[in-house]
């Protein structure tokens, strides 16, 4: 067999045992920032304020309102687990300040509504929403990618 077509026909083996390349919300997070649009509670009180996520390349987690948090997170498929407990700061927040940091521990659901990206701890208990847009200004590979 002549080396060339050998390597033509070793090339897609090779290509499969490499694994896969993320697509869907496992490309869109990683990297990403977002700002909080709203907080739908489970009784349906829309809380508003101040807030933003970053996703790292690399896994890291920052979530920043009244306090400031860092961690860990893991995306697959449309599950994202932060590990816990996040490190935080102990601001005391004011009144009806958004505590962003209580809905983000665990494994939550993700999914994409246009631009939104929704956090949910359990969409089927009916639990809290958060309702993130891209940042201003967002990384190029992450949620400034638009919906997909």
């Amino acid at each position: 067999m002549r080396p060339t077509l050998a390597l033509c026909l070793a090339l897609p083996l090779v290509a499969l045992g490499c694994g896969s390349t993320p697509t869907g919300l496992e490309a869109d997070v990683p990297g990403s920032t977002w700002t909080v649009e709203r907080v739908v509670t489970g009784n349906g009180e829309v809380l508003r304020g101040e807030g933003q996520v970053t996703f790292g390349s690399s896994g890291s987690l920052s979530v920043s309102s009244c306090n400031v948090c860092n961690g860990t997170y893991a995306v697959s498929g449309d599950q994202l687990e932060v590990a816990e407990p996040l490190a935080c700061t102990r601001r005391r927040c004011g009144p009806g300040e958004l505590e962003l940091e209580d809905f983000f521990a665990g494994l939550l659901t993700l999914r994409r509504d246009g631009l939104y990206l929704v956090v949910e701890p359990d969409p089927l208990a009916g639990g809290p929403q958060v309702l993130l847009l891209p940042a201003p200004g967002a990384s190029p590979g992450g949620a400034a990618s638009g919906a997909r």
